[in-house]
């Protein structure tokens, strides 16, 4: 489970006795959706990963490697999984970036590495690139790298909730469990 945004006009103010309501954000229209921490629990895991591909052809190591970046980088929206895959396909030709793919295609970890950290500049740094490419191309996490890199983000995340918008401060909570989640992760898998 990962964040979920909708509109709903009614449901994007507050309560009818003026409370805001619970486990939810106003964002002028739009209700954010915390995940409660016992729903993050083994999120990351292959398991559970491949919910996210159902009802596509994505190949095994595609899958994995799209497992890799989302531990390692924080990445934690329902549709990011199927984004990233359908992102590595297409930058290095054997996707269509609709969810079709060709069997037995090569990924092109320069390529891909590029389009995936353009996509994701807010959880992956340009200077991380190399380190995403090596993910890309071994569909491995080193423990070595990743975890400056998660607690470098961390304290990003933490200086920007000194100044950014109240309505955001959920969410930088919400992406402070996801990056300790995920550090976890790193340390017990690697």
């Amino acid at each position: 489970m990962g964040l979920r945004w909708g509109y709903n006009a009614a449901a994007s103010t507050h309560a009818s006795d003026g409370r805001p309501h619970r486990n939810t954000t106003n964002t002028g229209g739009m209700k954010y959706y915390s995940m409660s921490p016992h729903r993050m629990k083994g999120w990351y895991s292959m398991n559970h990963m491949d919910r996210y591909f159902d009802g596509y052809a994505v190949p095994d190591e595609l899958k994995r490697t799209v497992t890799a970046i989302c531990t390692r980088y924080a990445i934690s929206g329902e549709c990011d999984p199927m984004y990233i895959a359908n992102t590595i396909a297409v930058a290095s030709g054997f996707g269509d970036g609709r969810g079709r793919f060709e069997q037995g295609g090569a990924i092109n970890p320069t390529k891909a590495a590029e389009s995936v950290q353009g996509a994701y500049g807010c959880n992956i740094q340009r200077s991380e690139t190399k380190e995403l490419e090596k993910i890309i191309s071994t569909g491995a996490i080193d423990k070595a790298k990743a975890m400056p890199g998660l607690k470098a983000f961390r304290r990003r995340t933490l200086q920007e909730m000194k100044t950014c918008d109240p309505w955001r401060v959920d969410y930088l909570k919400y992406l402070i469990g996801v990056i300790d989640h995920c550090a976890l992760i790193i340390t017990d898998n690697t």
